[in-house]
């Protein structure tokens, strides 16, 4: 094993002298990718063994489950009518499904499940926050709507005021203790301690100026009241 240009180790892959011909291709131990023979013999499946040491690792990991259904490629022809064939026109890309698979989805077991929950934290500079409306409702009216000025951000700042509890939690902490009410948009004393959610702010680049900053306040200090208060810190 030495070490690569990222700094990130690569595997040395021997020649153990053992080749394989495949496609008329002479491959050896080099050709394969890093593997612990006890365990292919334990299980006898493709097992890739690798140290965990990047951040793409968890990339790699959450590829497999979001990246949708197996596919296929079918046609459709009929022997009457083989000559004229027209490919464009009976070209189906196609949802493969296997009969285990379907009949796990038929008794409705689950497929996926996400533990704890993440809930997505706003993140906006004083009166820059996402406001959702329909497409034929005017501007005005839009504005003029109660609640509009309001988001999870403001309502954190809120319930600084209101609980003295809740000074002492930090932003992206809150809906440990608190949920999300986004009807009437503000923050409630959660009432069953054993139900637990993860906040996550969301993200930020340094070349956006105020709103990183607000982020890196955020996850650092408590107590905020309003706006001013980092401000007030940035200013320190």
């Amino acid at each position: 094993m030495i070490q690569g240009k990222d700094s990130y180790p690569i595997y040395r892959r021997r020649n153990n002298v053992i080749t394989k011909m495949v496609r008329k291709w002479e491959l050896d131990n080099r050709w394969v990718v890093p593997y612990i023979p006890y365990l292919l013999r334990m299980f006898n499946y493709h097992i890739n063994v690798e140290i965990c040491s990047s951040i793409k690792v968890v990339k790699y990991l959450f590829k497999y489950i979001y990246k949708g259904h197996d596919r296929a490629c079918v046609t459709v022809t009929d022997k009457a009518d083989e000559v004229k064939i027209d490919e464009i026109k009976q070209y189906r890309d196609a949802r493969w499904v296997t009969p285990p698979e379907a009949q796990w989805r038929i008794y409705g077991f689950e497929v996926s499940k996400i533990h704890p929950p993440v809930l997505q934290l706003q993140l906006h500079l004083p009166n820059m926050h996402m406001v959702s409306y329909h497409s034929m409702e005017k501007i005005k009216n839009v504005i003029d709507r109660e609640g509009t000025e309001r988001s999870m951000l403001t309502a954190y700042f809120e319930a600084n005021s209101l609980y003295e509890k809740a000074r002492g939690i930090l932003y992206r902490e809150f809906p440990e203790h608190y949920t999300w009410q986004s009807q009437e948009k503000f923050w409630k004393q959660r009432k069953r301690a054993a139900i637990f959610q993860v906040g996550r702010i969301v993200s930020a680049r340094p070349v956006e100026g105020e709103r990183y900053y607000l982020r890196v306040l955020l996850n650092h200090v408590t107590c905020a009241l309003a706006m001013k208060t980092y401000e007030q810190s940035m200013d320190k």
